[in-house]
C-alpha cells in the first residue's frame, strides 16, 4: 500500500480503501487474511478481506465510490474494515 494509507492505518486506526492499494500478490477470496505490506515491502499489518484478489486488482487505485461501477457490485467502501485489521 501506498505511504498515505498506511499512515491512515498505523496512526489513525482507519480502514484500507481501495484508493491506498498499489499492488496485489498472490491469490484469495474473500474473508481470507492476508499481509498488508507498505511499499517498501515490509509487513505491518494483517487483515480479513471483503474483496477477492481479482476483485481488488480491479479497484485498486480507484476511489471507494467506483467501485459498483468497476465491478457490477459493492460489498462496501473498504477492502479491509478497521475492526478486521491488526497493526503488527
Amino acid at each position: 500500500i501506498d505511504a498515505g494509507a498506511k499512515g491512515a492505518l498505523a496512526t489513525h486506526g482507519r480502514s484500507l480503501l481501495p484508493s491506498g492499494i498499489l499492488k496485489v500478490e498472490g491469490r484469495f477470496a474473500r474473508g481470507a487474511c492476508v499481509r498488508v505490506l507498505d511499499a517498501e515491502g515490509n509487513e505491518f499489518a494483517r487483515g480479513i478481506v471483503d474483496y477477492s484478489s481479482q476483485e481488488i486488482e480491479k479497484i485498486c487505485r480507484h476511489k471507494s465510490g467506483e467501485i459498483e461501477e468497476i465491478l457490477g457490485f459493492r460489498y462496501g467502501d473498504d477492502v479491509i474494515h478497521r475492526d478486521n485489521l491488526v497493526i503488527l
